[in-house]
């Protein structure tokens, strides 16, 4: 399986090297981690709506505009697992 998953994975643990029970324990990580990081931008966004038009923009761009490209590089890693699991 070439997935590139020495770029996108950390640590010293890879899919190419891993269990499927280790790589079910990673996927677990990362679908809990997903779901947490959703939980606070969804928090965040609530949040921001009741600040002042400059608090709000000063959240949207330290906090919640990198938010989803996080959560979409834990969706990949999580993807990368899944297909060991």
């Amino acid at each position: 399986m070439d997935t590139g998953s020495g770029e996108i994975l950390e640590g010293g643990e890879t899919p190419e090297t891993s269990t499927r029970q280790r790589a079910a324990h990673w996927l677990e990580f990362y679908e809990r981690l997903i779901a947490f990081e959703s939980e606070i931008l969804t928090t965040m966004q609530e949040v921001s709506s009741r600040l002042s038009t400059e608090e709000a923009r000063a959240v949207e761009i330290t906090n919640i505009t990198p938010m989803p490209a996080l959560i979409a590089a834990f969706k990949l890693r999580a993807d990368v697992w899944r297909e060991v699991a």
